[in-house]
């Protein structure tokens, strides 16, 4: 399991530089991210739709262009349509702010859920109990107990802590919004994340271990880890990764990449096949 990281803090392409930036896309994509009216928002949804092409660029294997599709679940999930890659490989990218990241696992039967979230009030709430009375009907009643009798100063950072972990989990299934939040209970540890860029695996922090449907979620394992300020930024962003099958590999560090190179590992599956 690797996961990379994109801060966009400083990414301000000229309209013609985004024009080029877009043809590297197919069709649908460019679609959707011109209908954003921000800018930010075309941005952000631009280097998520460029961060697989890049993963398909640092692959060892032979990886015709022409071949390149993708597809979508039910929910709106990616994934590769094409190649078919042996061992098969799960991908999945979630950004807020300044930050993209996309997260992904090869083996048979591998899965991938990631997110990222700045952890602060929304902009318009005056406290965290807003916020909590916002999302009440999304948490379990162990998490609302939990929520209450924590300090009034990490109440925030423990509920968007508790939603990054539910949307991880949904996105690793292919329900995202979906998905009945409340059906999964998390208990989580206090874990101040003072260490940049660094992911934690935490222990047996999903407390609801089967779902409705009969799916068993106890192979879910969950990794936690802070992202740092970016270029000049104040705010301060948390990220959560869930795994289920695959290989076991590094899972210590957030890998941060430059723009730059994200658009260079683009262009070169749009121009050429890839080999080693």
């Amino acid at each position: 399991m690797s996961i990379v990281a994109v801060n966009l803090s400083a990414f301000r392409p000229s309209e013609e530089e985004f024009d080029s930036y877009l043809s590297l896309l197919d069709n649908t994509s460019q679609s959707r991210i011109r209908r954003f009216k921000r800018r930010e928002d075309a941005l952000r949804c631009l280097v998520g739709r460029l961060l697989p092409l890049y993963l398909l660029s640092t692959l060892t294997e032979y990886v015709e262009a022409s071949t390149i599709t993708f597809q979508t679940g039910s929910h709106g999930r990616p994934s590769f349509a094409s190649p078919v890659l042996d061992p098969p490989l799960d991908y999945n990218v979630s950004h807020d702010g300044d930050w993209v990241v996309m997260a992904w696992s090869r083996g048979p039967n591998s899965a991938v859920g990631v997110d990222v979230m700045r952890l602060g009030l929304p902009e318009g709430m005056k406290d965290a109990n807003e916020l909590v009375e916002a999302l009440e009907d999304q948490l379990s009643p162990s998490e609302r107990r939990a929520l209450a009798s924590s300090l009034p100063q990490d109440r925030t950072t423990l509920l968007l802590r508790l939603w990054m972990y539910k949307e991880s989990i949904a996105k690793l299934l292919g329900t995202g919004s979906a998905e009945d939040f409340s059906t999964f209970s998390f208990d989580l540890p206090s874990y101040p994340l003072h260490r940049t860029n660094e992911l934690v695996k935490l222990p047996a922090v999903l407390s609801t271990g089967e779902r409705g449907d009969g799916q068993s979620l106890s192979d879910v394992t969950f990794s936690e880890g802070r992202l740092g300020y970016g270029d000049g930024g104040e705010d301060e962003y948390g990220v959560v990764l869930a795994t289920r099958g695959g290989r076991e590999g590094r899972r210590g560090d957030v890998t941060v990449v430059e723009v730059e190179r994200v658009l260079e590992g683009a262009r070169l599956v749009n121009l050429r096949p890839i080999g080693t």
